[in-house]
């Protein structure tokens, strides 16, 4: 059947939906199978502008997040948390981050929601046994150094 004029227009244009499992192979571009994407010409700065946090950081985070092997069946724990990362350090939308993980709208959306389960009971246990006498001088300090 041929196409009209306007459904090869609205092909080009439309954003492309997941479909299937989302077990589809898909590289891994920032994580230490690449060396933090240093195998991808990505300098140590590009990825601290990327996800906020240097590479070498990125094993001690996930140790301490306890973050699993594999997140989803085909999703590393810490290509999850890259994803996470950029997501909340940037607050790209999904599209956005199709570009730079080349994944699917689908796939990001179900790591993302994965990581933010992992992630929650820690951060509510965290939150439970705040110290916060401890914390609470610090928090000036904190403030005006994540504005410079």
């Amino acid at each position: 059947r041929m196409l009209s004029w306007w459904d090869l227009a609205l092909n080009r244009r439309a954003p492309i939906y997941a479909s299937g499992s989302h077990l589809h192979g898909t590289p891994i571009l920032y994580g230490a199978a690449t060396n933090y994407g240093a195998n991808f010409g990505v300098s140590a700065g590009e990825f601290y502008d990327l996800f906020r946090f240097a590479p070498t950081e990125i094993p001690r985070l996930c140790a301490a997040l306890r973050m699993p092997e594999y997140i989803l069946p085909n999703v590393s724990g810490e290509e999850g948390l890259l994803i996470y990362l950029r997501r909340l350090s940037r607050g790209d939308n999904l599209l956005d981050l199709k570009c730079v993980f080349h994944r699917s709208i689908g796939s990001l959306s179900d790591i993302i929601k994965a990581v933010a389960e992992h992630l929650r009971p820690i951060a509510v246990a965290k939150l439970q046994t705040f110290d916060s006498e401890l914390w609470c001088p610090w928090f000036p300090v904190f403030a005006r150094n994540s504005s410079l």
